[in-house]
């Protein structure tokens, strides 16, 4: 059921009615690692030359018993079309996970603007978990 956070975001998209899931572009640090270029076309394809997040999708973030939220690196307004931008983003935010997996994965979206309101969904109380 828990899987990264790209992977959650990917099955709940078809399933929610009553909120947004953005478009996204996920891949594993091992792909990253062999075929950068490809990665970076994917995202450009997508994406075009849309304002970017690209966010942390550890394995290690979240679990049955552990949320890591914050933990890793998230990077806000990188420019889709700035190849070079592109590439730090994600080499930074690979750079952020301890253990180097190469099976964590990183997760492009693009920014979302124009939004009174952004959260998180908690389904337990953290302090008692409840």
């Amino acid at each position: 059921m828990l899987g990264t956070k790209a992977e959650t975001l990917g099955r709940l998209r078809p399933l929610v009615s009553h909120c947004h899931i953005g478009d996204q572009v996920s891949f594993p640090v091992r792909r990253w690692q062999t075929e950068p270029n490809e990665v970076i076309a994917e995202i450009r394809q997508k994406f075009g030359s849309a304002m970017l997040v690209v966010r942390s999708s550890a394995l290690a973030e979240d679990s049955w018993s552990t949320a890591n939220a914050g933990v890793f690196l998230s990077l806000l307004d990188v420019l889709a079309s700035d190849t070079n931008a592109v590439r730090a983003a994600v080499n930074d935010v690979a750079g952020s996970y301890e253990d180097g997996d190469p099976d964590d994965q990183v997760l492009v979206q693009e920014m979302l603007g124009g939004r009174d309101i952004s959260g998180v969904a908690v389904t337990r109380a953290v302090c008692s978990g409840a």
